[in-house]
């Protein structure tokens, strides 16, 4: 496991790990993982632009089962590379 100190703007509205934009530039409100776009992640800026990038890493909350969805603020990240029973591995952000 590794920390990762982050401090997300003000300017931020939000941003997901796991995930690709389906709400325009609301927040989900369906944090179900999907395996289809978990190597993905977004952040959305309070004017409305979203950012979109796709990664060779699989993204999940501290549930394996929720994309990870932060605000602005500052943070202590904790990544945690974390091998299923499936026999993908994903990186946890919480």
């Amino acid at each position: 496991m590794v920390t990762v100190h982050a401090d997300f703007p003000s300017s931020l509205r939000f941003i997901v790990f796991g995930g690709l934009p389906v709400n325009s530039s609301f927040e989900p409100d369906n944090t179900t993982l999907d395996e289809g776009t978990s190597n993905n992640y977004f952040f959305v800026m309070n004017t409305g632009r979203i950012f979109t990038y796709h990664s060779n890493a699989r993204f999940s909350g501290k549930n394996h089962n929720e994309i990870a969805i932060f605000h602005p603020g500052v943070y202590d990240l904790k990544l945690e590379l974390v091998k299923e029973d499936n026999g993908r591995t994903y990186v946890k952000i919480y």
